[in-house]
């Protein structure tokens, strides 16, 4: 005969007492009910535009298998319908310990001793015969004040007690799938006009996500754009390289650092009007007329003997021949932690032509930003051209290249912060770069 115990003053007395100071009994099932307390995870937030800043409508939002949802019209949108096992757990030190297993009516059912952080229960009891479906109660050591609440695992019918696992079981004839909390899902985002945005979230309870969508601004009928898309000509040209923590991150300056001043302290070699208008131009230039400030655009003109007082900004320094031995060259001279650089010295040849200065400026502008040589030198009209002394203007592809570095940077406030546009937006139709066409160039 099993022995049945004294609820009135027993163990269930101290149940009572440990539910009025907020302990929660341990609650496991046999079979596939799951009569567990359901919660709802919710991922909440707003979808903007990068280039504009508005909330886009009409977005499809899903998580693969969960839900599906679209953006309201100022681009909200939730992700609330998952029912979900409230059963996170302190994890408590089972060494040397006996878990006592009970039904609702307070007999007893199982006895296991067990010696490390989990146990596994077959759903029989001290017979051997496996149990009725129901509701029953674990206790460590017969006491109930030390209680916890578990994520059953109803594989093979079996009941599975682990440590922080992320479950999946089926409930009720529907065989609906129920997700436990501090799962890891992956998060999709399509729409037209905007390059896909895929990535993995982790949803604990309920979170608010907020981020943005790139859209498409492709080449069209345009034969001299080298990459198909401006996001593929930013993942080049604007984002770190590697598979380290800052791979793919944007790697322009931080926004409380803009815009910089741009020093000098000798006179310019050749005619004055005409330095001034090219830096001036190439600073324009690169901020498309004054949408995006990177520069004060006003030359600060100080001795040398002060010259390294300045702590941050672009020094310019004409000298007879640059390091490297080219018409130009660009030393960073300081940078956070990070690598993020705030002050540098750009070396301009004495003898540079007025076209050759032009072109240079611009070039040594965009390796501040810093902009990789991602185009080959046989591609015309890109400033960015490798090895090359560059265009006398932006292409319109890198200008547009230029502002979405400017809208992220300007949103995130150091690198670390910054997303990894390249896990975000690379989907296996993007993977592939489909640029220019050397063979038509030949002929």
């Amino acid at each position: 005969m099993r022995k049945q115990k004294v609820f009135h003053k027993g163990i269930l007395g101290g149940v009572r007492d440990c539910a009025v100071n907020t302990l929660v009994t341990a609650v496991i099932t046999a079979a596939t009910m799951l009569p567990f307390k359901s919660n709802s995870q919710t991922l909440e937030g707003r979808i903007t535009d990068l280039k504009t800043g508005d909330g886009i409508p009409a977005l499809t939002v899903s998580i693969p298998s969960i839900e599906t949802t679209e953006t309201d019209d100022d681009g909200n949108y939730i992700l609330s319908s998952n029912e979900v096992n409230d059963a996170k757990y302190e994890l408590i030190d089972f060494k040397d310990a006996k878990i006592s297993i009970a039904n609702v009516l307070g007999q007893d059912v199982r006895s296991m001793n067990v010696n490390n952080n989990s146990f596994r229960w077959d759903g029989k009891g001290s017979n051997g015969i496996p149990v009725a479906e129901g509701m029953y109660i674990a206790y460590l050591n017969d006491n109930p004040s030390v209680s916890y609440m578990f994520n059953p695992d109803m594989t093979n019918g079996n009941i599975n007690l682990p440590a922080k696992r992320a479950v999946e079981a089926p409930q009720g004839s529907k065989g609906r799938k129920i997700m436990s909390l501090d799962e890891n899902f992956e998060l999709s985002v399509t729409g037209e006009g905007y390059h896909d945005f895929l990535r993995n979230i982790d949803i604990e309870g309920s979170k608010v996500y907020d981020f943005f969508m790139i859209p498409v601004e492709s080449k069209g009928d345009s034969t001299n754009w080298y990459y198909p898309t401006v996001l593929h000509g930013f993942k080049e040209y604007a984002t770190t390289a590697g598979d380290g923590p800052m791979g793919g991150k944007p790697t322009g300056p931080r926004p409380s650092d803009l815009p910089f001043n741009i020093y000098r302290y000798q006179a310019y070699p050749g005619d004055v009007e005409y330095w001034e208008n090219t830096i001036e131009d190439a600073i324009n230039d690169a901020e498309s007329n004054g949408e995006y400030n990177w520069f004060n655009n006003n030359i600060i003109q100080i001795s040398g003997e002060r010259i390294n007082e300045v702590q941050s900004g672009v020094i310019l320094d004409f000298v007879d021949r640059p390091y490297g031995g080219g018409v130009a060259y660009t030393h960073t001279l300081a940078t956070y932690e990070d690598g993020t650089a705030y002050l540098w010295r750009i070396e301009l040849d004495n003898d540079l032509t007025n076209s050759d200065a032009e072109s240079v400026v611009r070039r040594e502008i965009g390796r501040m930003m810093p902009f990789r040589d991602a185009v080959p030198i046989m591609v015309l009209g890109y400033v960015m051209r490798h090895e090359s002394a560059g265009w006398p203007n932006f292409h319109p592809q890198e200008i547009g290249i230029f502002e979405l570095l400017y809208n992220i940077d300007t949103m995130y406030g150091t690198k670390a912060d910054r997303p990894n546009i390249r896990d975000w937006y690379l989907t296996p139709s993007e993977d592939v770069v489909v640029g220019y066409n050397f063979n038509e160039s030949k002929k």
